[in-house]
């Protein structure tokens, strides 16, 4: 067998941290296909940096790296596109189709109804009609990280429907945080780029309508993240609506959580809230669980969809502020047993299958494109 027959070309537009979930399941997937024995470099807006599978962590916004140019496509078999608005990817593509290298694309929810809503989000529409189905008519094959995200995507099922495959993502937990000190208050965390879609005004807007029934309620929300870029007037409109309903005085604003300091977040808080008003996938729940800290979810988290059976998960019915504070109220009125039930899960995956198992599926797709 050739070397390039054992080597994987991934294409994502960042591979450093900040930059949200897609750069994390790079790394997870890369470190996965190379413990099954495949080569993997990854292509980002900083350059190529190759075998990636043996790094432990994504790269520092700062790390100094040897990043390389783009490769010839005929050093591997096969190309994986992951995320869209990529402005390499024409290019990567057009090559690899040209090489005789199978491309496999998927499109980690950019491509869903929710990315076009804001009167901005219109300037994707000219490059999605001229390049992003570009892509999706010369890939051999169409990855969705799960039903939520087929649900949701603006693309005409006919384009996608015999080329498309419904796989999870693998996941690895990583060493644990600090052990969380006693205290009497319930702290709630929030830990996401801050925009629209990561539904932060919403759960502000139920915090406050629990509070307004509970008043005496020792109850805290600390929020970690940083507004993502166009979304600055958005942070402001939840901080003034914090103001406004008096859950001001229980949330503390915290800097962005990178790396290895995430475990300790997800430890300092009882409950994990994700109120995402949609995730192709959705890593930060299944971080939150290895941790063994509960989470409470919305309804249109991919990752909703391969979870085990018992994994202590609160599941929002939708992302009224009703609900939301319904859910912190049950919540706290059982607070020991929650916190149980997520101890027990502590250092496990909450997925259903293996990353050998998920991995070997992505392999198989990756190399049997093909055919």
């Amino acid at each position: 067998m050739r070397p390039q027959d054992r080597r994987i070309l991934i294409l994502s537009n960042f591979f450093v941290q900040g930059h949200g979930g897609t750069p994390e399941s790079v790394l997870l997937l890369a470190r996965e296909l190379g413990a099954s024995g495949l080569g993997v470099d990854v292509f980002c807006n900083k350059g190529l940096l190759k075998d990636a599978q043996h790094r432990q962590t994504l790269p520092a916004a700062d790390e100094v790296l040897s990043w390389a140019a783009a490769p010839p496509m005929g050093d591997y078999a096969a190309l994986f596109v992951a995320g869209s608005w990529n402005r390499s990817a024409p290019f990567l593509v057009v090559r690899a189709v040209l090489a005789g290298v199978p491309v496999t694309y998927a499109a980690k929810g950019c491509l869903s109804r929710i990315e076009f809503e804001r009167l901005r989000d219109m300037r994707r529409v000219p490059y999605f009609l001229l390049v992003e189905w570009l892509l999706l008519a010369l890939a051999r094959r169409i990855v969705f990280s799960s039903d939520a995200e087929k649900r949701t995507s603006i693309l005409p099922a006919w384009l996608w429907r015999r080329r498309a495959v419904r796989l999870e993502e693998p996941f690895q937990g990583g060493v644990l945080g600090a052990d969380p000190q006693a205290s009497a208050v319930t702290t709630l965390g929030f830990l996401a780029e801050i925009s629209p879609r990561k539904g932060l005004f919403e759960l502000i807007d139920g915090l406050g309508h629990y509070l307004a029934g509970n008043p005496n309620a020792k109850v805290r929300l600390r929020i970690a993240g940083q507004a993502r870029r166009g979304s600055q007037a958005y942070l402001q409109a939840c901080r003034q609506l914090a103001q406004r309903n008096a859950a001001a005085a229980h949330i503390e604003w915290c800097d962005p959580v990178r790396g290895g300091a995430r475990a300790d977040f997800y430890r300092s808080v009882d409950l994990f809230m994700c109120p995402s008003r949609f995730e192709s996938f959705g890593l930060t729940p299944l971080e939150a669980l290895w941790q063994g800290v509960p989470v409470c979810a919305a309804p249109a988290l991919g990752v909703l969809e391969y979870l085990a059976p018992d994994a202590p998960l609160l599941r929002l019915p939708s992302l009224r502020k009703e609900d939301i504070a319904d859910a912190i109220a049950a919540f706290v009125d059982r607070g020991a047993e929650w916190r149980a039930k997520g101890r027990a899960g502590e250092g496990r995956s909450a997925l259903r299958r293996s990353n050998a198992e998920i991995a070997a599926d992505f392999a198989h797709i990756l190399l049997d494109a093909r055919a």
